[in-house]
């Protein structure tokens, strides 16, 4: 008996699959114990194909795998002589100039064991790694670690590559390896899946679930196909925090997050403005279209004039993830979108279109100027109320009419 493995990637494209019923049945057997031939399943680069390690095979690898541990939470047992029974047994002496209070984030090993015949709590003779520091700890407060193979973001909580910290294994939080990158075999989609179910399905529902495997992976395999182009009132609905993914990132430190969403009027009731979203991980595929709950990043769409000329104009990216700024940036030069060149407040900055760039006079038409409070607007932030129009150059704005979108309480700089 083995617990079940599969890779994260595998996971997202089951979670994406609409609720296929064996998709579900996959991912509540994961992380459990099973009689199994293939183990640790991840995708391949073709969607007709899956790969696996053979479960013998991987249980060899993993074994010859030396195994630390790292301290992830709090649970020293405290210097008093209430506890030097535990103490005696474990030939810990607290006394002694190697003894310490184990700090969470250390990274050692287990030397010996004692259960608590009154709490039934183990507590563990600890040695850090490169020291000869000792020290006594709630077997609770450990976790295994191997340094080779993930790195340990000093909390408790495993986030994604962009930390470098994340299990590639989904829901792994017991055995933290890599890639079992020997003895990899490949196999055909439907004739995996059918070793790794506990209940019996039929083959129309194995034939089901592997049309569907191949349309979600068709998907997400085009990162594009994660955007999203919205406009009026959905605007307000993903400027809202509540919908970010959570964490930190421009977008989860933005000042228009949890503002008010009268000041997104001059956006809602202007068609001339849109928004793109790149919705995270965590969606669904449905009629070939992906969508999700939760945002990973956003940028303000301008229909617009660069210089004269009529131009769409990517604004500011905000994202959870620095690395999909990059992302935002590819999907407007393959939209021949104009972009900023670096994601700041300047309205003046260098903008791309991926073939020039330059520092442009960028103008937006408006329906509406008067529209009430203002949100925070990075580019442009000039707003000319009587000939309805926005812009980054102050200079086009009659000065009497002028509203300077630059303050984050909904109001708004005049003749400034």
């Amino acid at each position: 008996m083995s617990k079940l493995r599969i890779s994260v990637k595998f996971a997202n494209v089951l979670k994406a699959m609409c609720g296929d019923k064996i998709a579900r049945e996959i991912l509540h057997n994961t992380n459990t114990e099973m009689k199994l031939v293939n183990n640790y399943v991840d995708i391949t680069p073709s969607k007709d194909a899956l790969s696996f390690t053979p479960d013998r095979k991987a249980n060899e690898l993993l074994d010859n795998i030396p195994s630390h541990f790292i301290v992830h939470t709090h649970g020293n047992l405290l210097f008093k002589s209430s506890n030097q029974k535990i103490f005696d047994f474990l030939g810990f002496d607290m006394t002694a100039p190697t003894a310490f209070q184990i700090p969470t984030g250390t990274i050692g090993d287990i030397l010996k064991e004692y259960v608590s015949e009154v709490s039934g709590k183990t507590y563990c003779l600890f040695k850090e790694n490169g020291t000869e520091r000792l020290g006594v700890i709630n077997k609770s407060a450990l976790r295994p670690h191997n340094d080779i193979f993930y790195k340990y973001n000093s909390t408790d909580e495993y986030y994604d590559d962009d930390f470098g910290s994340i299990s590639p294994w989904y829901g792994a939080t017991d055995v933290h390896v890599d890639t079992i990158n020997t003895s990899r075999n490949n196999i055909k989609v439907g004739r995996l899946v059918r070793t790794l179910l506990k209940s019996e399905f039929k083959d129309s529902d194995i034939e089901k679930f592997v049309n569907s495997y191949k349309s979600t992976y068709d998907v997400l395999s085009n990162a594009f196909n994660k955007f999203s182009i919205v406009e009026g009132e959905d605007i307000i609905h993903w400027y809202n925090k509540e919908n970010y993914l959570e964490g930190g990132g421009t977008l989860n430190s933005s000042c228009m997050a949890e503002v008010a969403k009268t000041y997104f009027n001059i956006y809602v009731k202007n068609p001339n403005v849109k928004m793109v979203i790149l919705y995270d991980d965590n969606g669904k595929v449905n009629d070939d279209v992906y969508k999700s709950k939760k945002i990973k990043g956003r940028a303000i769409l301008w229909n617009c004039e660069i210089d004269g000329e009529s131009a769409t104009f990517m604004d500011r990216v905000y994202t959870r993830f620095d690395s999909d700024t990059n992302l935002f940036k590819e999907f407007a030069k393959n939209n021949g979108w104009w972009f900023k060149e670096n994601q700041d407040m300047e309205p003046n900055g260098y903008v791309t279109n991926g073939i020039q760039r330059k520092r442009p006079t960028i103008k937006v038409h408006l329906e509406k100027s008067k529209t009430g409070k203002l949100p925070y607007m990075d580019t442009l932030c000039y707003v000319d109320t009587k000939s309805k129009f926005c812009t980054n150059n102050s200079g086009l704005c009659d000065d009497d009419h002028r509203r300077t979108a630059r303050t984050t309480h909904g109001s708004w700089y005049e003749n400034d």
